[in-house]
């Protein structure tokens, strides 16, 4: 808890938090001692609007993200101001401004943050409307509060390049010890437990998908722009580690029915010295990314190497008590596994040796990826007409955004409701594409809001200190800006306080402004969920399809340079990691998609099973694809054989049937034996080896020469992956009919 606690306060959340802040507070003490107090509003305004873009990243994305976000707090503060008072005007006005900037969102979430910062412009134009020249006069000055918070970001960017990716590696290796922690625990736990703990793999995936690629758009842009520095390797490098601990992971899967069959009951100690060789690596990630977070170069020493050795001691054990030729692949299983921890082992000892600084840059710079790894996004005007339909969600979220922030404001027109704008304000923050994001940010909003309230309205009962209460409007400031992107409900408790002892110090009734805030705020979240639930909702089994198709054809993409690399033998493959970069992406939309339809109401849950069934074999797809890639990267491999390539083009061809029923279209069964013939040859090469060994045994020969026991490893491996991948391609064809 304190090592999460301090973590926090090093952050580059809270670090921007504090910015904020700063930036809002020096600009309304300026306008204060020059006497102009309307002034420190307008900069204040601007400050925070400028914020919201701020993302890390590509820095000419960044810059231009942040001016158009200026830009467009004018064009809002000028039209609204202009229009509000009279309702044929201020209608359309709004209509067309939510519209367009809900819809930009379309280009990404760079964009969606540009966006969001238009949106909150419109409503809080709403708060202190103006007249006259005083449009123009705050508008100036809002534009100036940005500018002035553009300056001041681009110079502590200047001055600490590095939190921003130095936090993102910290979290990756925390999300990676996590992953393989949960992994740890699958083994241990009875089946009835597993399906929990399965749906945890799958989110920490997900999660660590989201985070590779917005590390990879961080540190590649910074190469890019600095060129290729000793510090900047050195994070590429590690990234690079452990982006392969997770491919290793996903490439080595369990059969965890085997496990419990074989093992769990009689050789239980062997599963268990496995899974305290994974638990301790994960401690390890752990505690470096501690050291990461303080840039704290020592790293404690954990003696790793004496569980593995227990492991391996464990194999040869069990090896010496059973009868080799009928326990064969029970021993190559516990080999690979043995395989898949001692290189977990030596990922981890690559990491720290990069930390020490005692690793050779020179001898890894051929692994150091490039920048067609980033993921280039197409700012043209040919998205905006493609997504003008109403196949595409955000089109029809900026149509339901549109009509719902309308309906708001009529609400608190009519009504004469006070600080109506804070209806339209709630609608705006919560409302998202699909209605789980929307029902949970709903939730978290409301019950933010309420222990707000209770926190203020107790404060204010016990004590009318105003220091105290400027403490707190500083305090809660920094926090909401800080939890904003990372938990939500605090963000709202903390905003709720803000506001609440604002008022509080420019006007005594403050129990007023708490009962409003809770009113606008349930008032505004209902709206939004109704909206979601009753105009063109976006349910998941509309665009389950549509995701189904992508991940099929990365993982089709995927297994094609698999083979490629085993034909080629090419360790520097950029296609070839560029393929599995895709692949991981389609998979974790997939199942970030069936996690919102869980969300869903029941009703809505169409096919849902059928989904989560296409998930597991889409996943343990890729999962054993990348453990024939792994392998052929890993080990030195022999010559792909002519049915090897053939048996790939019938998985190949069977994935694409289901494409094809997945769009709609009939195929005709074939009952051709091409993929039979050509895994019966590739068998037949297997047992020849087999029956070299058996007679070596059976001529006193009992010790294996490494040659021999590499191409046995190969030769079974590729065997059963090659048949594990056809069965899960016709599998998945069954199920899809289904769907």
């Amino acid at each position: 808890m304190l090592n999460k606690t301090a973590q926090f306060f090093k952050s580059y959340h809270f670090a921007k938090g504090v910015l904020i802040t700063l930036s809002a507070i020096i600009a309304v003490l300026a306008s204060y001692l020059g006497g102009k107090t309307d002034i420190g509003t307008s900069l204040a305004f601007g400050v925070l609007l400028a914020s919201v873009p701020d993302i890390p990243g590509n820095k000419k994305h960044r810059f231009y993200g942040i001016l158009i976000a200026i830009l467009a707090a004018v064009i809002n503060i000028i039209l609204i101001n202009l229009t509000y008072h009279h309702l044929y005007l201020i209608i359309p006005t709004l209509a067309i401004l939510v519209f367009s900037y809900a819809y930009i969102s379309v280009y990404g979430f760079r964009a969606s943050l540009v966006s969001l910062s238009g949106l909150l412009a419109i409503s809080i134009s709403m708060a202190h409307l103006r007249t006259g020249n005083d449009i123009f006069i705050h508008a100036g000055f809002t534009a100036l509060g940005g500018l002035w918070y553009l300056g001041l970001s681009t110079l502590y960017s200047f001055l600490n390049p590095t939190q921003f990716s130095l936090q993102l590696l910290s979290e990756i290796m925390s999300l990676t010890a996590g992953y393989l922690d949960t992994r740890a625990r699958l083994i241990l736990v009875e089946e009835t437990e597993r399906d929990e703990l399965l749906k945890e793999l799958f989110q920490l995936q997900t999660e660590l998908n989201e985070k590779h690629e917005l590390i990879r758009s961080v540190l590649l842009n910074a190469r890019i722009k600095s060129g290729s520095t000793n510090f900047i390797k050195r994070q590429l490098l590690v990234f690079i580690e452990l982006v392969d601990m997770l491919e290793l992971a996903i490439a080595n899967p369990m059969n965890y029915k085997t496990i419990d069959n074989t093992f769990k009951k009689d050789n239980k100690n062997i599963i268990t010295s496995f899974a305290a060789v994974s638990e301790n690596i994960a401690i390890e990630l752990r505690a470096l990314s501690y050291k990461i977070s303080k840039k704290n170069h020592h790293i404690e020493e954990v003696d790793i190497e004496l569980l593995l050795s227990k492991a391996f001691s464990c194999i040869e054990n069990y090896k010496a008590s059973v009868d080799i030729e009928q326990n064969r692949n029970k021993i190559l299983l516990l080999r690979h596994l043995y395989d898949y921890i001692e290189q977990q082992v030596e990922k981890v000892q690559n990491i720290k040796r990069v930390l020490k600084k005692s690793y050779n840059l020179v001898e890894r710079e051929q692994k150091s990826p490039n920048k067609k790894l980033i993921t280039v996004q197409d700012y043209s005007i040919n998205i905006l007409r493609e997504n003008l339909s109403f196949k595409s969600p955000i089109f029809k979220h900026s149509l339901r955004l549109s009509i719902t922030v309308l309906a708001g404001f009529l609400i608190g027109s009519f009504f004469s409701i006070q600080n109506a704008y804070w209806i339209i304000l709630t609608i705006i923050v919560i409302m998202r594409p699909n209605y789980g994001l929307t029902k949970e940010r709903s939730k978290e909003r409301i019950i933010g809001t309420l222990i707000g309230g209770l926190i203020a309205t107790a404060i204010i009962l016990t004590t009318q200190n105003l220091f105290l209460y400027i403490t707190i409007v500083l305090v809660s400031m920094t926090l909401a800006f800080s939890f904003v992107q990372q938990n939500y409900k605090a963000s709202a408790t903390f905003i709720t306080l803000n506001i609440v002892f604002i008022y509080a110090l420019l006007q005594p009734d403050a129990f007023e402004v708490i009962q409003y805030r809770i009113i606008d705020t349930m008032l505004g979240a209902g709206l939004a969920i109704a909206a979601n639930y009753t105009l063109w909702p976006a349910w998941e089994f509309y665009y389950h399809k549509d995701l189904l198709i992508k991940s099929i054809e990365s993982n089709i993409y995927y297994l094609k340079e698999v083979r490629s690399l085993y034909n080629h033998k090419i360790r520097k493959n950029t296609p070839y990691i560029i393929s599995r970069k895709e692949a991981f992406i389609a998979i974790g939309n997939l199942m970030a998609a069936f996690q919102r339809m869980a969300q869903e109401p029941k009703s809505k849950q169409k096919n849902f099973m059928e989904l989560y069934e296409a998930v597991v074999v889409q996943h343990t797809f890729l999962s054993s694809t990348a453990a024939l890639g792994t392998y052929i990267q890993n080990h030195p491999t022999t010559s792909a054989s002519n049915d090897f390539n053939i048996y790939i083009d019938e998985i190949v061809n069977s994935l694409n049937e289901s494409i094809l029923l997945l769009k709609g279209n009939n195929i005709t069964e074939k009952n051709d034996s091409i993929h039979t013939d050509a895994i019966n040859q590739i068998k037949s090469s297997y047992a020849l080896l087999i029956q070299k060994r058996q007679e070596e045994i059976l001529s006193g020969n009992t010790v294996i020469d490494e040659e021999t026991k590499s191409k046995l490893k190969e030769a079974h491996l590729v065997i059963d992956l090659l048949q594990y991948l056809f069965s899960l391609s016709i599998k998945l064809k069954k199920q899809i009919k289904e769907i």
